[in-house]
């Protein structure tokens, strides 16, 4: 084996590029997938700007075996980086080769506690999935990943795991039902306004990219993305082909909340953000929220998914009847020092 590294040269890029081919091109999921990291591998894309960036490679024959990639973000904390855009065939020998030098280059960049699997920012898509969740396809969202790098690290010494799930649901009735009467208390407010959008124009993406960073400081592995960056990733032309609908929530003209809903496929849109500014949370926003959106996407489809949720999140209070939770995930911190 052959263990290189690398910054932001084409050839070598091009490599990693192949490798997640190999490993992903025959799922249905693979096009939207690839066309992100792409993109966020891309030296030309904003995020660069503010990072700096340490590829590990295990290479044979000129092709690449495994991958990952070190970030340092000076917007995380002190001491500690990031590492994503990992691939690894399932061999031990392999993989304890490549972490080995991870840890090597991680001392060298002054890490002392490595975060991930972080694709640049936990803005895109980041965390493995648990091994054995289920058997259904990965959607929009979720990061491609083999089953078995959950196993990787877990076995690693120093870790620690945050742990999220997705659920899905088949019936929107009862929940309709219940939370109609925080959707008529809403409604009986005046200050309040609910807004729903087909398309987003870029000043209220800048709304809501205002409103996340306040809501979201806190979550795990956070960086206070740019507009610029924010404005590339979320496209025009991305939010055109797969948006459904988004809902903004005013209180005297202010923004104070919002959730986007994307179309997955003919059948089943995902329900991927739900927030509301911490002042207006515990009121029964987030229930008439949750009431509009499920109204609306009754007549266009028979499944919702609710993607991505992290345990400990207030989310896991809603009415639950009829929803089955069907992947599991992780992401990992772990000492490296």
């Amino acid at each position: 084996m052959n263990i290189t590294t690398y910054s932001s040269e084409p050839a070598e890029r091009q490599k990693y590029l192949a490798l997640v081919r190999s490993h992903y091109g025959h799922l249905p999921a693979f096009h939207l997938h690839f066309a992100e990291i792409e993109r966020l591998t891309s030296s030309d894309h904003p995020t660069w700007g503010y990072q700096k960036r340490i590829s590990i490679t295990v290479e044979n024959d000129d092709q690449f075996r495994a991958h990952c990639t070190l970030i340092l973000d000076n917007r995380e904390q002190s001491g500690i980086g990031w590492f994503g855009f990992f691939e690894c065939p399932d061999e031990q020998t392999v993989f304890d080769a490549l972490w080995q030098r991870v840890k090597q280059e991680s001392n060298a960049m002054g890490f002392k506690t490595l975060r991930g699997p972080i694709n640049g920012t936990i803005w895109y898509p980041y965390r493995f999935a648990v091994s054995g969740s289920t058997s259904i396809p990965p959607f929009q969202g979720e990061l491609l990943c083999e089953d078995y790098y959950h196993r990787f690290f877990e076995e690693i010494p120093k870790h620690q795991e945050v742990r999220y799930y997705s659920a899905m649901r088949d019936n929107f009735g009862d929940l309709i039902r219940i939370t109609l009467p925080f959707h008529e208390r809403m409604l009986s407010d005046s200050s309040l306004h609910l807004e729903t959008y087909a398309e987003i124009s870029t000043d209220v993406l800048r709304e809501i990219f205002n409103l996340a960073r306040t809501v979201f400081q806190s979550s795990w592995g956070y960086a206070p993305l740019s507009d610029e960056e924010l404005l590339s990733y979320y496209s025009q032309e991305k939010l055109k082909a797969t948006l459904f609908k988004a809902y903004i929530f005013r209180s005297n003209g202010k923004l104070i909340g919002f959730g986007t809903v994307f179309r997955e496929n003919d059948n089943t849109l995902v329900l991927k953000t739900l927030a509301l500014d911490p002042s207006f949370q515990g009121k029964g926003l987030g229930n008439a929220l949750i009431h509009q959106i499920h109204r609306d996407a009754q007549d266009h489809c028979s499944r919702m998914v609710y993607a991505l949720i992290r345990y400990e999140n207030n989310v896991k209070r809603l009415p639950k009847d009829g929803a089955v939770v069907f992947r599991e995930y992780s992401a990992f911190e772990i000492r490296v020092q």
